[in-house]
C-alpha cells in the first residue's frame, strides 16, 4: 500500500454507462497525451494508473504537492483535505508547474500529476487522497 489520488465519482447506477464512457474517455485521451509527452522515457509505470482514474505512488504525491502546496491545498489522506470539483478547478487554473524534473521517474509523476489534475478539472470532478 502507499500513497494513491482518485477521483470523488460516486456510482450512479441509471447513468453508469455513460458516465463511464465520458470519464474513460477523458482519461484515456490524458493517458495518450501522457505517453506523447514521455516517448524518450523508459519510466512509464505511472502514467498506466490514468487509465483507471487515479494516481498511484510517492513521486506523484511529490510532486502534485510541490505544485499545489502554495495555494493552501494539500495532498494528504485525511477527509479535510478532499477537493471538491470546485476546489480542483481552481486549483488547476493556479497551480505551479513551472519546475521541470530530470530523472525519468520524476518526468513520468509529474506529468501523470498534471494531467490528472487537469483532467479531473476538465470534467468537473472532486479528488481524495488515501494511504
Amino acid at each position: 500500500m502507499g500513497w494513491d489520488a482518485q477521483t470523488n465519482l460516486k456510482a450512479d447506477y441509471v447513468n453508469e454507462i455513460l458516465v463511464s464512457k465520458r470519464y474513460n474517455k477523458l482519461f484515456q485521451q490524458a493517458y495518450k497525451t501522457a505517453k506523447n509527452k514521455l516517448k524518450n522515457v523508459n519510466e512509464l509505470s505511472y502514467i498506466v494508473y490514468l487509465k483507471t482514474a487515479h494516481l498511484n505512488g510517492w513521486n506523484c504525491n511529490t510532486v502534485l504537492s510541490k505544485a499545489v502546496n502554495h495555494l493552501g491545498f494539500y495532498c494528504t489522506n485525511d477527509n479535510k483535505h478532499k477537493w471538491t470539483a470546485e476546489e480542483v478547478k481552481y486549483i488547476c487554473e493556479n497551480a505551479n508547474w513551472k519546475f521541470r524534473p530530470k530523472e525519468e521517474r520524476e518526468k513520468c509523476a509529474y506529468w501523470t500529476s498534471r494531467l490528472f489534475l487537469e483532467t479531473c478539472a476538465k470534467a468537473g470532478i472532486g479528488i481524495s487522497f488515501s494511504w
